[in-house]
């Protein structure tokens, strides 16, 4: 779809009603995208290596989904992790930075050396 095309058609929808009004975005290069549920969507390229496109391929067959869907799920997932990898590793500094428990060198070394319980 063009943009002067999906510009009409969105005059057409948001005219219709205002619920069809958050239906479409634009990007910074003014192009037309579908919102879904989670919000707007958008198209970026990648470059992955040929065993990983199979990898891909298998999943989304297997689910019957797209590879684009299980991509976008992939992706969610890895961002998710990270941004909460992250958010603890800032927590952990700003305790430090006010003083948080800490364990002495002394004290970790004694607990390297110390004798191993048997039934663990």
């Amino acid at each position: 779809m063009d943009r002067q095309a999906a510009s009409i058609l969105f005059a057409k929808v948001a005219r219709t009603s205002e619920l069809f009004c958050n239906m479409f975005c634009e990007d910074k290069h003014r192009q037309i995208y579908w919102i879904s549920k989670r919000g707007c969507l958008m198209r970026i390229s990648l470059n992955i290596d040929d065993q990983l496109v199979g990898r891909l391929d298998r999943i989304a067959k297997s689910m019957k989904r797209s590879r684009s869907f299980v991509a976008a799920e992939a992706i969610s997932h890895y961002v998710d992790y990270q941004d909460s990898y992250i958010s603890s590793v800032v927590a952990a500094i700003a305790e430090a930075d006010n003083g948080g428990p800490f364990v002495s060198h002394k004290e970790v070394v004694a607990m390297l050396d110390a004798p191993r319980d048997a039934t663990t």
